[in-house]
């Protein structure tokens, strides 16, 4: 019986392709520790790689492609709290190039930003809507912020002035309303949501 085992595992029994370590003969052909090791793993797929793919990289036609692709098949998924810790733990230490940067920052220009409105944000305010509308409006909410409560301090950033209804031709009183700069920002996104968060609060806007 020992003899017989010994012969099946003599014939079962191959080297490691990487370290020439006597392994099981698998089909990796590589042992546990170089395949669980990282730079073995890298090694891996390098020597694994055909010769039709060593060379080969995509097109930066076949990038945007994809780059589109994945954009839209993720576009209104909100990440889960286990997903944005693993994306903060893969990017912490890690220093993006000046190149890295503005590739990035272009991504989110204009009409490539989610949160595009067709030019709104381009759009010109009322001759109206001047400084002393704004301290009108300021002194109107006693300097504290609808949403949080914030009080303006003396001497540093004053609050802004938020049109409800988003129509910057619209200067009304009645559709001003003084926020601070954080919840000034959260007003940009979920317009309707605001909207209607202001109508339950009492606000009623006069329409132009």
């Amino acid at each position: 019986m020992i003899i017989w085992y010994n012969t099946y595992m003599m014939k079962n029994m191959s080297k490691c392709s990487n370290c020439s370590k006597k392994i099981k003969t698998s089909k990796s052909g590589y042992c546990k520790s170089c395949i669980n090791r990282r730079n073995g793993n890298a090694l891996i797929m390098r020597s694994r790689s055909k010769p039709w793919t060593k060379k080969h990289h995509h097109s930066i036609e076949a990038k945007e492609r994809i780059a589109v692709g994945v954009s839209i098949a993720l576009k209104g998924k909100p990440f889960s709290a286990k997903h944005k810790r693993n994306i903060s733990r893969g990017s912490k230490g890690k220093k993006l190039s000046l190149e890295h940067k503005r590739k990035l920052s272009e991504t989110k220009i204009g009409e490539r930003h989610w949160n595009w409105q067709n030019g709104k944000s381009f759009e010109p305010y009322g001759l109206e809507f001047n400084g002393d509308l704004k301290e009108v409006i300021r002194n109107r909410d006693k300097r504290r912020c609808f949403i949080c409560g914030k009080i303006q301090i003396k001497d540093k950033r004053k609050l802004s002035i938020h049109h409800i209804d988003y129509n910057k031709k619209n200067n009304n009183p009645n559709n001003l309303i003084s926020l601070c700069l954080s919840c000034h920002i959260k007003t940009n996104y979920k317009r309707d949501t605001w909207i209607k968060y202001f109508s339950e609060k009492g606000i009623f806007i006069e329409r132009l």
